[in-house]
């Protein structure tokens, strides 16, 4: 119906009772009479199997007048898409026997050849032909052609006018439907009138999409319609065609229009909804709705609603439907009815402010490829932005959805204003700390500043209430003016410091924020400095002062962001040993720190009732040494320091020592050095004792030991003579039981190893033994000797007991 004047449209041929010449076998009888250039043996073959027109052998026996035989319209797509136009002449050419009869046939190969037209609407078409053609080519249909009467208006008012019209539509819509399922129906009429079964095949088809209609095989009438091969079929009740009705239809369904009466068949929401719009509203505008529903690629039931947003706008379009309208545009190709996107399109614009938070979403995406007008662009970003901040405000949520990037121009300093506005009106509106933080979270999506100045009072009451609640855990990087909120935290926490509330602070933002280096004087810092040392371990502690010192040291004012930075780490606790050393090996020597910082140390120090360590004056010394730790001249830890050294040093020269002098030196070391620094050294001093051999010197050494180094050298000395390899330990106990108060509970363990010793040793040793006691003190060499006496006694008389025995 469209394209060049000229242009041929189908190909046709007529098929007829020919006397001899006349047709394209050239022989007398029913043949092809004529074809276009185009109409090929397929088509021949296609037409003579299927379409042809059938006469009724009962009414050619009755004579029946031609008149009273109907026309014939049938169509079929099998290969090639034909449909052919019967009548019936009466006589055969040569004026014998009934049964001529003459079908006019069209074939194409392109179902556009049909344009918008059903083949049930060529009932009656001007271009047919009840004639034979003078010869044997008979002329194409151009381009250009008309239907018959059967137009899209008279079927909209056929159907209205029909008493139960539409549910009679719907019956054969539905089962149109069906035809290519397991359970699919033939449809069978039952009519007297030709046009008024095409009508209703026309009526269901036109509410098929045009390809899918084109698929209708139809036979309108039919002698045999078991043997008919089209799905819908058609009988003259006066033919004797079948014994098929409504009451028993052989697996048909069956309409039988004499009676107006049809089978039951399941009717389908799609056929209920089509049926009815075509008799309310504008057929062709459904005619357009059922062809756009199609090409969609949308399920039956959501492609007819999205078809009907774009053929038959309603006034507010419901929200279900805006739903699949954007997600349709989203996620459909932009080429794919491009004449009827811009509707739907300008249907959601048009009513933008009644859409949630999703519909909007999918919209503004759409606005992204450009299917939406440069005009209309900023305004479903603005109803974007305000339907997020109000789900923000609400619920304290924000979505992660992908924003479509605006095209230049489109977005106006004004618009941004517009948006800005909307989010200082959201931050006034009383919200809890969730809906802040959202609220800000959806300004930042959008690229928007929020303007602080303006809302004060939220901005604070938020502020207070993250101040107490650190566990809130705001992400402020995901907030445009997160530096700036950040900036107030830290103004609320210093003035809760200021307020005496140091300690508070820091247990609570400890764990949370990381201190800085203390480069400036920023209390906050000192703050959470103090609480991470507090709240760490061994490691997490000492790793801190590595990490914070070597921050510090370097830079401008060093000695002063050093001093800060120390005095931070143990305001709250004290620092061990090891971190005491980490001083030492980090700082530059002589740094000034404040003397509080070794208060502790100091005081372990002092305590009398403390034992040293080596450990504890070692840092001492180390600190001192360093210049960090400045104790006044007359401190205990000096005196611990120096008598330290001179014990060790005295230790150092006791066994080598030749002078008398050296050996009154080492006595007066111990004697002034008193139990601490003695009980720290104890074991130095025992082992000089143990490598002295001037006997000369031992007698009065011996007598003037302190308990504490007694009691050690004793341990020593038993361990020695147990041993046995050496003579000289054996004298030095010897020595020390009979001239010195032993301790109890080692004068036992004493006394056994020398006697132990003696009853094993050779006769060479025992004289070494006694010369060497000789040298120390003559009266002890006498009672040595007894004792060796008395054992050999006791020896001779064991012995000769035995002998006697």
């Amino acid at each position: 119906m469209t394209g060049d004047d000229g242009g041929i449209a189908f190909d046709t041929l007529i098929y007829t009772d020919c006397l001899p010449g006349q047709g394209l076998q050239g022989s007398a009888g029913l043949q092809f009479q004529a074809r276009s250039e185009g109409a090929g043996r397929e088509a021949m073959s296609l037409m003579q199997r299927h379409l042809l027109y059938e006469p009724p052998s009962k009414w050619m026996r009755e004579r029946r007048p031609v008149e009273e035989y109907p026309d014939s319209l049938a169509h079929t797509w099998d290969g090639l898409l034909a449909t052919a136009a019967g009548r019936y002449l009466g006589r055969e050419a040569n004026g014998g026997r009934e049964g001529n009869q003459l079908t006019h046939g069209i074939v194409t190969t392109d179902p556009a050849d049909y344009g918008e037209v059903r083949p049930a609407q060529l009932f009656g078409a001007p271009f047919w032909t009840g004639t034979p053609a003078p010869t044997t080519d008979c002329p194409p249909v151009p381009v250009g052609w008309t239907p018959g009467p059967i137009t899209v208006p008279a079927v909209q008012e056929f159907v209205r006018d029909t008493p139960r019209g539409v549910e009679l539509l719907v019956a054969l819509l539905s089962t149109l439907h069906r035809l290519d399922e397991p359970d699919g129906r033939r449809v069978l009429f039952i009519a007297e009138d030709p046009g008024l079964v095409l009508r209703w095949i026309a009526a269901a088809t036109l509410l098929l999409p045009q390809r899918r209609a084109l698929a209708v095989g139809f036979k309108v009438f039919t002698t045999n319609p078991a043997y008919a091969s089209q799905q819908v079929v058609a009988v003259h009740p006066d033919w004797d065609s079948t014994s098929s009705s409504v009451e028993n239809d052989s697996g048909y369904a069956v309409f039988d229009l004499v009676r107006h009466v049809w089978s039951e068949v399941p009717v389908t929401a799609e056929a209920d909804q089509l049926a009815r719009l075509f008799v309310e509203q504008d057929p062709y505008d459904v005619v357009d709705l059922v062809e756009v529903a199609a090409e969609t690629g949308l399920p039956a039931d959501r492609a007819l609603v999205l078809a009907g947003a774009m053929i038959l706008p309603a006034t507010d379009l419901p929200l279900a439907t805006a739903r699949l309208a954007v997600s349709w545009l989203r996620d459909s190709g932009p080429d794919l009815l491009p004449n009827h996107r811009g509707l739907l399109v300008d249907q959601l614009v048009r009513s933008i402010e009644r859409w949630p938070q999703d519909v909007l979403l999918s919209l503004d995406e759409v606005a992204g490829t450009g299917q939406v007008p440069d005009d209309r662009v900023a305004p479903v970003r603005l109803a974007l932005i305000r339907a997020e901040l109000d789900h923000a405000a609400h619920y304290g949520e924000v979505t992660g959805a992908r924003l479509a990037v605006l095209a230049p121009g489109v977005w106006s300093a004004e618009q941004r204003q517009l948006a800005e506005d909307l989010v200082v009106d959201a931050l006034r509106g009383g919200l809890r700390p969730v809906g802040v933080d959202a609220v800000l979270r959806v300004a930042t999506r959008f690229g928007l500043t929020v303007r602080l100045g303006e809302v004060e009072d939220a901005v604070h009451e938020f502020v207070v209430d993250w101040a107490d609640h650190p566990e809130r855990n705001y992400d402020i990087d995901l907030w445009s003016c997160g530096v700036a909120l950040m900036d107030r935290l830290h103004d609320e926490l210093y003035a809760r410091i200021g307020a005496g509330r140091s300690n508070e602070v820091g247990d609570a933002w400890g764990h949370k924020m990381l201190p800085r280096p203390l480069i400036t004087d920023l209390p906050l810092d000192e703050v959470l400095l103090a609480a991470r040392m507090r709240r760490g371990d061994t490691v997490a502690r000492e790793k801190l002062v590595r990490k914070h010192l070597g921050e510090v040291i370097g830079t401008e004012q060093a000695d002063e962001a050093i001093r800060r930075t120390v005095a931070a780490f143990w305001q709250r606790v004290e620092p061990t040993l090891n971190e005491l050393r980490l001083l030492c090996e980090l700082l530059p020597p002589d740094v000034e720190l404040d003397p509080q910082i070794f208060a502790g140390l100091a005081g372990r120090l002092d305590d009398g009732g403390q034992p040293l360590t080596t450990a504890l004056l070692g840092v001492a010394r180390k600190l001192i040494h360093h210049g960090l730790w400045r104790p006044p001249a007359r401190a205990v830890v000096h005196r611990l320091l120096l008598l330290d050294a001179e014990v060790r040093e005295a230790c150092g020269e006791l066994p080598h020592a030749s002078d008398p002098r050296r050996y009154r030196h080492f006595e007066q070391r111990l004697t002034g050095a008193g139990e601490r620094v003695l009980a720290l050294r104890r074991d130095e001093v025992i082992q000089a004792l143990l490598q002295v051999r001037r006997p000369e010197w031992l007698p009065h050494t011996l007598q003037s030991l302190p308990p504490v180094i007694m009691d050690g050298y004793c341990v020593r000395l038993i361990e020695n003579v147990r041993k046995g390899a050496d003579p000289w330990y054996v004298v030095l106990a010897f020595y020390l039981l009979h001239t010195r108060q032993v301790p109890a509970v080692h004068r036992e363990r004493l006394s056994s190893g020398v006697q132990g010793w003696t009853t094993t040793a050779s006769e060479r040793r025992l004289k070494a033994a006694a010369s060497r006691l000789a040298e120390i003190d003559p009266a002890v060499a006498e009672r040595w000797a007894a004792m060796q006496n008395q054992a050999r006694s006791t020896w001779l008389r064991r012995t000769l007991r035995r002998g006697g025995g």
